[in-house]
């Protein structure tokens, strides 16, 4: 099955979505985040782990490096180009991402929603596999709110989830379904945390922030 069992961020790279016109209100309006700090020169340092499922946790010696180069316009928007590795996904170099705050969400450049800090109710994003006419997953993406603070290298952190639900439509013996794909983002920090995992694995591997530079244009 090779990569149909892998899943994790860039996953979301390839689904289709549709931004929802109704949104939930900010907690506290008179409050300005920026959960996603878009500005040429910011950057983000990544190390990997792997947690089995009694949550023992070992250091996997991979890295990631993800820097904002410049911007793009594509059909009259500003898009942020990020750079870098993203690890199982790209082993090289190169282009990760495109995206852009478009005010109450972040968009990448094939119009999915990535993150929002108002809505928590909608479906965001989603995507259905289908194999030689089965449906493998489901992959549906909501925004959630944490009620702990997460610890990662570079710190501690108040965060908001961008979460996905992954339900298979196959029982696999010892694997939870469903699981989840969880991505942190902390107000002036961006993304601090996020998970991956094959889906034939009740393990998990976590990509945890080292060191950043998140300053808002």
């Amino acid at each position: 099955m090779r990569n149909l069992f892998l899943l994790g961020l860039i996953l979301a790279l390839a689904i289709s979505c549709k931004k929802k016109e109704e949104t939930t209100p900010p907690d506290d309006p008179g409050v300005t985040f920026n959960y996603f700090p878009m500005k040429t020169g910011n950057y983000w340092v990544y190390r990997h782990y792997d947690i089995d499922t009694l949550g023992h946790v070992t250091e996997i010696p991979l890295t990631d490096s993800v820097v904002i180069t410049g911007d793009s316009m594509i059909n009259g928007k500003r898009y942020f180009v990020f750079e870098g590795t993203n690890f199982p996904y790209n082993h090289n170099w190169g282009i990760v991402d495109m995206l852009r705050d478009s005010g109450d969400y972040v968009v990448s450049a094939n119009g999915i929603i990535r993150f929002s800090q108002k809505n928590f109710t909608d479906i965001l994003a989603s995507k259905t596999e289908i194999i030689s006419g089965d449906t493998l997953y489901t992959l549906n993406y909501r925004m959630e709110k944490t009620d702990s603070t997460v610890t990662v290298p570079a710190g501690v952190f108040g965060a908001l989830n961008y979460r996905g639900t992954v339900k298979t439509w196959m029982k696999l013996p010892g694997i939870q379904n469903p699981r989840y794909l969880n991505t942190y983002y902390a107000d002036n920090a961006g993304c601090i945390l996020q998970t991956y995992f094959f889906l034939n694995n009740p393990n998990f591997s976590e990509k945890r922030l080292v060191r950043y530079r998140a300053v808002a244009e």
